[in-house]
């Protein structure tokens, strides 16, 4: 896709569900760079899918990764969502603290 980004893999980190964030995702663009800390959200519409973001000198977030183009920025939510939406839930985090699910054995 000549507008799109070249996703060739995603790797997904779900939590326990019981805040705001579902998911931690590092997404791997032309088989040569990684971008880690997406994350995937709950929203009225469903999951979507927040840029990795950091503070700036007034507090403020901001986004420190975004796809210049919308077919950019399609592909990669697809491709995020699409590996989020393939994986089985998260074994229930009984603390109920919001940290990830602990790994199976």
């Amino acid at each position: 896709m000549a507008d799109g980004a070249d996703v060739t893999d995603v790797k997904i980190r779900k939590l326990d569900g019981t805040g705001n964030v579902l998911a931690f995702a590092d997404v791997t663009l032309y088989g040569k760079y990684v971008v880690r800390g997406f994350k995937v959200m709950t929203g009225e519409n469903g999951p979507w899918v927040s840029m990795p973001s950091q503070r700036d000198k007034d507090g403020n977030w901001r986004d420190s990764f975004f796809p210049l183009n919308k077919p950019a920025r399609s592909q990669l939510t697809e491709s995020i969502l699409a590996k989020f939406n393939s994986l089985a839930p998260p074994p229930a985090d009984e603390s109920g603290s919001g940290k990830e699910a602990p790994k199976p054995s």
